[in-house]
């Protein structure tokens, strides 16, 4: 996934990939399937949570980084390109998402998850019931 985005990138004319892609390769693995790194389990989104979608996701969060704000990517570009993934094919998987990022993603130790799940605010305005 990182050497895709990476060729993706650079295509666009971004220097570098996202600087945490921990987070969103962990979690494209959790939400396809329905279990997470510790064991437990969620609800699985319906919408394709392929390597190929994490490629284009971490593209477009490396694209919005260096061209909005000229970083790497922030903890709310990966939830709103998240966000993205998860709306094109299933509103409800919205509502999921959020459900992940308040159940599971709240109780994970380090910064970066810390802020990933800070970064919750940006889903709300979209995350509810249709």
């Amino acid at each position: 996934m990182k050497r895709e985005a990476g060729k993706l990138l650079a295509r666009s004319g971004v220097p570098r990939a996202p600087d945490d892609d921990v987070l969103l390769v962990t979690c494209f693995r959790e939400l396809r399937e329905g279990l997470t790194d510790e064991g437990g389990g969620m609800e699985r989104l319906s919408s394709v949570m392929s390597t190929a979608e994490a490629a284009s996701v971490a593209h477009a969060i490396g694209v919005r980084g260096h061209f909005l704000r000229n970083d790497a990517g922030t903890p709310e570009d990966i939830v709103e390109c998240l966000a993205g993934t998860a709306a094109k094919d299933n509103a409800e998987d919205l509502v999921k998402l959020k459900r992940y990022l308040e159940q599971k993603v709240s109780k994970r130790a380090g910064q970066a998850w810390k802020a990933f799940y800070a970064a919750l605010h940006g889903l709300l305005p979209c995350a509810r019931p249709w």
